[in-house]
């Protein structure tokens, strides 16, 4: 018959007993230190000595997962805050170097999200200070890890600093790493920016989002994140006042992007149907172009555009006056005025060119509808296929010059794609849209509770 385990002894032993009995032990199993620390983790009486029994055994079993499991579940729930850089330090003398931050990032983790930023740092300087057996790539892993978070909390120059040490290591870094400080500088860059220091409405609602997500562990913000994309979605006539389409916000797409790219991959994506896509842009464009070709700016441009016409070919006929007077002057031996008549005849023509494609020229944004006055219309389109700008412009630029009504050819798609890859709030609606489409399908609702 086996021996009775921990649990069956509860029944009849006290916890101070068993605690007793298997610390006495001179050689403890893993086994061993895994119930010790749990019973002293239960224990009334006990004097917390949980963390320790966890240190010693990590130290004689280093390849023992649970052991490591259950100290970094213990550092994340169980140690309070104005005793987590107490912990940090007692794990400093118990751990192995290129151990050390592995185990404790839960750690830091609270550390630099719970406390004043300077409390962090005089830690960190502490046990740098102190750790001499530390591999080069294991603390610079962490000290990305730490970097979001940093984002937001740290002043610019220890900032700057930690960015420069990470980046002296970019090539002997793994791919995920290398990913994850180029997403994260483009972050910081736009923390600094004057967006942040300049916020107000939307913007000031999208950093507050940004700002949560870079503090809060992953995972823990995608709600906050998905409500902010919410906010906007139902704000898009806001959202085309204050971005406007001309407004450079690059630095803001880019981290934006960052941050609900993040949130997506735990969300789900959206897939369009071809002909639904389809029947859509046709119609936007079919819309504009009716727009565009019953306003008084079209017909003036279209009229222009005659002249322009006319301009060219009065300049030809002149041309060809030039040239017969040139060859009567030929046959009459009046061989300079018939050199000057060709100088003529090509100057009228290379003049009548220039003014024709002058009057055309100016004729063509006379002839267009122009874009701040389709982008209402793109809202509409991007809340029934919420793609992004640049596949939306490839579905639209498909479009040119094919025929719709009695035979008229659908106007001006590659103008209205530049705009649209340019524009600000298309990215940030289509972005919300997105989402709003992602939990509006009832399967990946499904999938979601399931998973």
């Amino acid at each position: 018959m086996s021996e009775p385990g921990v649990v069956e002894r509860l029944e009849s032993e006290s916890i101070a007993t068993l605690l007793a009995e298997l610390s006495a032990k001179s050689a403890k199993s893993p086994r061993d230190y895994f119930q010790l620390a749990i019973l002293d983790g239960v224990d009334p009486h006990s004097d917390e000595n949980l963390e320790d029994w966890l240190l010693e055994g990590i130290r004689n079993y280093p390849r023992e997962p649970g052991l490591s499991a259950l100290f970094r579940e213990y550092l994340e729930h169980h140690v309070k805050t104005d005793r987590l850089p107490e912990a940090i330090f007692k794990s400093l003398k118990a751990l192995p170097g290129n151990r050390f931050f592995q185990l404790t990032e839960p750690a830091w983790d609270r550390l630099i999200r719970e406390c004043n930023f300077d409390d962090f740092r005089e830690v960190l300087d502490r046990c740098e200070q102190k750790l001499t057996t530390t591999s080069g790539r294991s603390i610079v892993i962490f000290y990305l890890h730490i970097l979001k978070p940093a984002i937001w909390k740290a002043d610019d120059e220890w900032f700057a600093r930690l960015i420069a040490e990470i980046e002296d290591q970019y090539f002997n870094l793994p791919v995920w790493a290398q990913q994850e400080l180029e997403m994260l500088s483009e972050i910081a860059e736009y923390r600094r920016s004057e967006h942040v220091q300049n916020e107000s409405g939307l913007l000031q609602k999208m950093n507050e989002a940004m700002r949560q997500w870079c503090l809060d562990l992953e995972g823990k913000s995608d709600r906050l994140i998905v409500d902010c994309q919410h906010h906007l979605a139902a704000n898009g006539t806001q959202l085309l006042n204050e971005f406007p389409a001309d407004k450079p916000m690059g630095e803001l797409l880019k981290a934006w992007n960052h941050v609900i790219e993040d949130v997506a991959s735990r969300q789900g994506s959206v897939n369009f149907e071809r002909e639904k896509v389809a029947n859509h842009a046709f119609n936007f464009m079919a819309r504009t172009t009716r727009r565009t070709s019953r306003g008084l700016e079209h017909a003036i441009g279209n009229w222009l555009a005659l002249v322009g016409v006319g301009v060219a070919l009065f300049a030809l006929i002149v041309a060809i006056m030039f040239l017969v007077r040139m060859a009567l002057r030929f046959m009459n031996g009046l061989w300079l005025s018939a050199i000057l008549d060709i100088l003529w005849s090509v100057l009228t023509i290379i003049g009548g060119i220039i003014a024709a494609y002058i009057v055309i020229r100016i004729s063509r944004p006379a002839r267009r509808l122009p874009y701040a006055e389709i982008r209402g219309e793109l809202l509409k389109l991007i809340r029934v296929i919420p793609m992004m700008p640049h596949e939306l412009s490839s579905v639209l630029s498909a479009l040119e010059n094919k025929k719709f009504g009695d035979g008229d050819d659908l106007m001006d798609a590659d103008e209205i794609t530049a705009h649209l890859q340019a524009d600000p709030a298309m990215h940030i609606y289509s972005a919300a849209q997105r989402i709003l489409q992602c939990e509006a399908d009832p399967m990946r609702l499904v999938e979601k509770v399931s998973g």
